[in-house]
């Protein structure tokens, strides 16, 4: 006989809601795409081996790379933001700017850079208002 305690399945609830509601995710579905095809069929639409090695190598070396901002970017960052807020969009928050900044990160990182510039920042910004865009 197997004894449950009867808040766990509560807590476990609890969990998992406060993980999954700070996701954003964003899918787009190809209704002619074959979700069901054959293991063989789609190991025919893979890319080449070397070319998932590189793409495995980008993602990997972007988990765990790490970029620095130099002061005048830093100080470029964050006047552009409260321009941003008192000019054209009031409503922007601090969970926007972490948002922007965590995208210009990984853009930095995927482009192979050790810094984030202005040019990057300016990159973020136009991805995370397309990704906005589609909410």
């Amino acid at each position: 006989m197997v004894l449950v305690d009867d808040a766990f399945p509560a807590a476990v609830a609890d969990h998992f809601a406060a993980v999954f509601t700070n996701a954003n995710v964003s899918l787009t579905v190809d209704p002619k795409f074959d979700y069901y095809a054959s293991a063989e069929a789609i190991a025919a639409r893979a890319p080449p081996p070397a070319t998932l090695d590189a793409f495995r190598a980008l993602i990997g070396s972007a988990k765990v790379g790490s970029v620095s901002i130099s002061d005048a970017t830093a100080q470029f960052i964050q006047e552009d933001f409260v321009r941003q807020r008192k000019d054209a969009q009031p409503t922007l928050s601090e969970a926007d700017f972490i948002q922007c900044m965590l995208v210009a990160r990984l853009l930095a990182l995927s482009m192979q850079e050790s810094e984030i510039t202005q040019d990057i920042w300016g990159k973020a910004k136009s991805l995370e208002a397309r990704r906005k865009a589609t909410l």
